[in-house]
């Protein structure tokens, strides 16, 4: 770790470096410099970072030296990033507390305007649609009222009064939003005021400006995409409500493509027939560029192996595009492997791809052993691309493309190209470009090699040493409390009545088993391990057995997690269960979650994206430390799915 300098000037930083100063921090020394966690903070929020920004505003407000006014913003910025996680429920409580606090103030007022506005637009029936919009409305006209010469909050109170039907009060709000803004373009010329600028010609039925000015807006965004897609989702809102096709703006926000990549590493010098011949890694480099050219700007998420891995990172950061790194190991680790099973280029290369990469997720914290761990754990990085990228793409509300560089050979073995392209193809994701790996050129048509892949059996989990599975770890609170007296009501009256309850589900966990008041389930799908945790939480809430030596009804704790573990067979008790450092880590979860809550880790959420989640959602809840010293961990609370 080094020292942080006295001035950072962040307006100047890449994201890679950003990332560098954060992670060498020395909390210590930083501890009397909230200063430098506000301009961070502030940097931040303008990228697709969320997480990150959440992390870096409340570690920055809780130091000792934070003043009232830094404290304040730093609580605005970690609400609104919380917002764009989809934790719209823990925002809304960040903000209504800053309200007690300052009840005038207009950044706290325009954000809870911001999330029911949110709420609105993803409500399922009209109702909740209507009522969420009103509140937004009540919101941002109460800021308004407290900021007699701003125009953002003014101009989301005329949006939505459109959207309630009001429209003389709309256009009469719109008119003042255009003198507001004319009055500050000739102090300031931000992207922020153009596009309120265009929101009012759109309210006020002046297309032709308002593309304009949208047109401006984006260009002064530049790489801005939360501020980009907030004006695109509100300007495709007033399209809808003024029965205008949004074609028309179609050109005007420009979001990144999020690319996904999957490579064959180098041909080894015994290979018999050719897969990825080193002569072809010239032509596969030109091809991936070219692929790449196609896309204004991209956020792409690949792994870091020697071969077309590296190729495609190059290609990446030659472009100027951002680079997401999903590694087997922990960095150092990984790195040693490449030393050690590869040439010094491909060390010297892969060094420079780490440097200029924006993020890098480690799969797991196991020390790398390729021919025990190889296949289960790179299906579990594929399944970790693919994830991270879909909520990206989600978030931005852009466009998912896949690359590989693919001989077109099927191959039943887990974890590898062929594979990664059969997990692609079964949740409807096509191949948008195939690179030949033998010959580096791009190949027209996919659709034959496509078919026979899918056709072709993968290995078994059984014939694997390892296998990604999704884990479920849990105890009662309260149960050390009971009395020995209470012992046998509670293992054979209320647990049992627990146990009968969850039995009666269609999910039949893969192994278990349980220690006490401490359970372990391992499952197949994210779905699984949540609709069973969701019922487990159900069946002890309905259960109200107040023991006399607590006078409290018990409760529960579940923690959940996924990863590449070991299925074994128990030596003493015969019995079928996984293990590994996925379990482990789960174990370590569950003593920070809240009674009566279900945390997720940050892979379970990565691997949930995959799939199609219809009983339960999950919602950032912050970065927290775990016992053991196990380090940090992302995680996530697992939200029931309401009607609306």
């Amino acid at each position: 770790m080094t020292d942080i300098p006295d001035e950072v000037d962040f307006s100047t930083l890449s994201i890679r470096e950003m990332r560098e100063l954060w992670e060498n921090r020395i909390p210590a020394i930083q501890g009397q410099r909230p200063d430098w966690y506000l301009a961070l903070a502030r940097k931040l929020r303008h990228r697709s970072q969320p997480f990150w920004t959440f992390e870096v505003a409340v570690e920055g407000r809780d130091l000792p030296a934070c003043d009232p006014e830094t404290y304040l913003e730093l609580s605005q910025i970690a609400a609104l990033s919380l917002a764009r996680t989809g934790a719209r429920e823990s925002a809304e409580a960040e903000l209504l507390e800053l309200l007690e606090q300052a009840p005038s103030n207009v950044e706290t007022l325009s954000l809870l305007g911001r999330v029911q506005k949110d709420r609105a637009y993803r409500a399922g029936a009209e109702a909740e649609r209507t009522r969420f919009l009103g509140l937004a409305s009540d919101y941002y006209e109460a800021a308004a009222r407290h900021d007699p010469e701003g125009y953002y909050p003014l101009i989301n109170a005329a949006t939505l009064a459109l959207l309630l039907g009001r429209t003389d009060s709309a256009n009469e709000m719109a008119e003042e939003v255009k003198k507001r803004c004319r009055a500050r373009l000739a102090k300031e010329d931000h992207y922020w005021i153009h596009a309120s600028l265009g929101e009012a010609q759109l309210i006020l039925g002046n297309t032709e400006s308002s593309i304009a000015h949208y047109l401006e807006a984006a260009h002064k965004a530049g790489d801005d995409y939360a501020a980009l897609q907030s004006m695109r989702s509100q300007a495709f809102n007033l399209l809808k409500q003024l029965g205008i096709p949004r074609e028309i703006m179609a050109e005007v926000f420009v979001m990144p493509a999020i690319l996904v990549f999957s490579g064959h590493r180098p041909d080894s010098e015994d290979r018999e027939s050719p897969r990825f011949p080193v002569d072809a890694a010239a032509e596969t480099s030109r091809s991936l560029l070219n692929a790449m050219r196609q896309h204004k700007s991209c956020i792409a998420y690949a792994s870091a192996a020697p071969g077309a891995d590296i190729l495609f990172c190059e290609a990446v950061i030659q472009l100027g595009h951002e680079l997401r790194l999903v590694l087997p190991t922990p960095l150092h680790q990984f790195r040693d492997y490449v030393r050690e099973t590869s040439s010094p280029d491909w060390l010297k290369r892969f060094d420079a791809v780490a440097k200029e990469a924006s993020n890098i997720t480690e799969a797991s914290q196991a020390r790398y052993n390729e021919s025990v761990q190889g296949p289960s754990l790179y299906d579990f990085v594929n399944r970790l691309i693919l994830g991270s990228a879909k909520a990206e793409a989600h978030f931005l509300a852009t466009d998912l493309h896949t690359i590989t560089v693919w001989d077109g050979e099927p191959n039943p073995s887990v974890g590898g190209t062929s594979d990664c392209i059969r997990l692609w193809s079964s949740h409807g994701i096509g191949l948008d470009t195939w690179i030949d790996s033998r010959s580096g050129t791009t190949m027209e048509s996919s659709e034959k090699a496509l078919s026979r892949n899918s056709n072709i059996a993968t290995a078994a989990d059984s014939e694997l040493p390892q296998t990604t599975k999704f884990i479920l770890f849990s105890d009662i609170v309260g149960f050390s409390g009971l009395e020995d007296s209470e012992l046998p009501e509670f293992f054979e009256g209320f647990l049992k009545r627990v146990a009968d309850r969850v039995a009666t589900l269609n999910i039949k966990p893969l192994a278990q088993n349980s220690w006490g008041d401490a359970f372990f389930f391992v499952f197949d799908s994210a779905s699984d391990a949540g609709r069973f945790a969701l019922e487990m939480q159900r069946a002890i809430a309905a259960d109200l057995w107040i023991p006399a030596s607590t006078n409290k009804a018990l409760r529960c704790r579940v923690a959940l997690n996924a990863g590449s573990v070991f299925a074994i067979r128990e030596p003493m008790s015969g019995a079928f269960s996984f293990v590994g450092s996925p379990t482990n880590r789960a174990a370590r979860i569950e003593p920070i979650v809240q009674e009566g809550q279900i945390y997720a880790s940050e892979y379970f959420a990565a691997l949930a994206n995959v799939e199609t989640l219809e009983d339960f959602a999950l919602e950032y809840v912050g970065n927290r430390i775990l016992p053991k010293s196990y380090g940090t961990s992302r995680v996530f609370a697992l939200i029931e799915k309401t009607d609306s």
